[in-house]
């Protein structure tokens, strides 16, 4: 991972995402594109007193500013020594301007917050960061706005077992190579479903030949009560880091994915959230 992006609307409520958005991008080695996506307001052309090209560029720089000052407020004075870009870009949707913004600087991993009190417009309004994890083209990091720890000891990936998801840990592997992390595979089958084990043991065989990591473990739980369990075994595993695919289609995890439980997930954050979408897969 070279370039990290993390979308905010710099209000104080989110210094703890940006904080820990910023110990990644240390950890991975990385440049930390932190983002502004703002929109002009209701304005009469005929009462301009700047032509407009000059008054978008006038209120972009500052929109740069207020993000750079967010930056050096939060975590440090010296942006450039710490490989941090703060950036602006208009654009009246919040979405198309995190995703327009996400092509621009091929970031390989999109961190937004989740909703706080303080917030009204922006990408803390849980249907925006919902619609993210469903079209970006990276994938998105859901992070809570409480505080929580910054060091990745153990990562849980909520999985099917299925070839879609050996390549959504392998895009895992960096992130726990540089905090030396756990990733621990869970499987949540229902009680009756046929073959959990022999797909477990496929899947553990398949994953050792295609990734060089070593630590590595596998779990199945049985339960008929699948988002309760996941939330449990995030608490009993002490889990830093929960991260699963995004996906519909029937499955092992037809119980839980049928609700969308990578969204559903987001509005019962505990803990960072990792969701790859399977259209990137």
């Amino acid at each position: 991972m070279k370039t990290l992006l993390y979308a905010t609307n710099c209000k104080a409520s989110t210094s703890n995402a940006l904080s820990y958005a910023y110990s990644l991008s240390q950890k991975l080695n990385a440049t930390l594109i932190v983002l502004k996506v703002f929109d002009l307001p209701p304005y009469d052309h005929a009462i301009l007193s700047k032509p407009l090209e000059n008054v978008q560029k006038l209120a972009k720089q500052e929109q740069v500013d207020m993000v750079a000052n967010f930056c050096k407020e939060h975590i440090g004075d010296d942006l450039e020594k710490m490989n941090i870009r703060p950036v602006a870009r208009l654009n009246q949707s919040i979405i198309k301007g995190i995703l327009f913004a996400l092509k621009e600087f091929q970031a390989d991993l999109l961190m937004v917050g989740v909703k706080g009190e303080q917030s009204n417009r922006g990408i803390w309004a849980s249907d925006i960061a919902k619609k993210l994890i469903s079209k970006a083209s990276t994938p998105v990091m859901v992070i809570p706005e409480y505080p929580f720890r910054e060091s990745i000891q153990r990562i849980l990936y909520a999985s099917d077992y299925e070839e879609m998801d050996i390549t959504g840990i392998r895009r895992l592997i960096p992130l726990a190579k540089a905090f030396d992390a756990w990733i621990h595979i869970i499987h949540i089958s229902e009680e009756g479903e046929y073959a959990a084990t022999e797909q477990m043991e496929w899947f553990k065989q398949i994953l050792q030949e295609r990734v060089d990591y070593d630590k590595i473990k596998y779990e199945i739980v049985n339960s008929e009560a699948l988002f309760y369990t996941l939330i449990m075994q995030i608490i009993e595993n002490d889990a830093d880091i929960i991260a699963m695919l995004e996906r519909n289609e029937t499955s092992f995890f037809k119980g839980i994915f049928h609700q969308d439980l990578v969204k559903k997930m987001e509005d019962h954050l505990m803990t960072p959230l990792i969701s790859f979408n399977k259209n990137i897969i």
